[in-house]
């Protein structure tokens, strides 16, 4: 199956085309020579192989020798180009598109599965942890929970099994920072914010998460916001 793309005016081209010999066709091809020379006519001198020619008519396909034809150079004017079309699939679903992220996001990281996310496409932005469910860690880290999510920020709270295995499930799911309450939090106000792919961590004050989170959706070094040793 061939396209046919037609040029707005015709155009003068040189080309080579096979000229069959119909004087040496007619003797050995007989009833045959006809067809087998407007096959030839019509098919591409790049097409040779080992100086033969294979030419396709009425489901047949022969073989003709070298000194049945001839390549000319010729001039002749054409309106278009034929062509063999192919085919692509311009797909823009929305599943394909996950995939490809996924795809191109998945790492083994010391033996821990990591989806290295854009923060931008991350479903999940923050993980917020108390480190222990009492002596009030639990109630400050839903505090910044729903700070957060106040502030547009897509968040999980999360308090169940070691800290180290929230994180790794943070990271299973790309979500690019995670905060945890702890002890010192209730002392001086401030809490640890770890980055998922570096897994460094930093103290900020839990006061200024939101902002803190927004910059760092913009880009920003976190470093900026660190106060005293973590």
């Amino acid at each position: 199956m061939t396209a046919f793309k037609r040029f707005d005016e015709a155009r003068e081209i040189e080309q080579d085309r096979i000229k069959p010999r119909y004087d040496r066709l007619g003797p050995l091809y007989k009833g045959k020579a006809g067809k087998i020379g407007k096959a030839m006519e019509a098919a591409d001198p790049a097409s040779m192989a080992d100086g033969a020619l294979t030419v396709n008519f009425d489901g047949e396909s022969i073989t003709v020798p070298g000194e049945l034809f001839e390549v000319t150079r010729v001039k002749e004017k054409v309106s278009g180009v034929r062509s063999v079309p192919h085919v692509i699939e311009p797909s823009h679903g929305l599943d394909r598109i996950i995939y490809t992220v996924l795809e191109h996001s998945y790492a083994q990281q010391d033996e821990q599965t990591v989806m290295r996310l854009s923060p931008a496409v991350a479903p999940i932005k923050v993980g917020v942890f108390p480190l222990m469910t009492r002596d009030e860690l639990d109630d400050i880290a839903m505090e910044i929970d729903q700070e957060l999510r106040y502030g547009g920020i897509e968040t999980l709270y999360d308090d169940s099994g070691s800290i180290g295995r929230r994180y790794a499930r943070m990271d299973e799911i790309g979500t690019p920072w995670c905060i945890t309450v702890d002890y010192r939090s209730k002392e001086d106000g401030t809490v640890t914010l770890r980055e998922r792919d570096s897994t460094s961590q930093i103290r900020v004050q839990y006061a200024d998460v939101l902002n803190v989170i927004r910059a760092a959706l913009c880009g920003a070094d976190l470093s900026q916001f660190a106060v005293g040793d973590d």
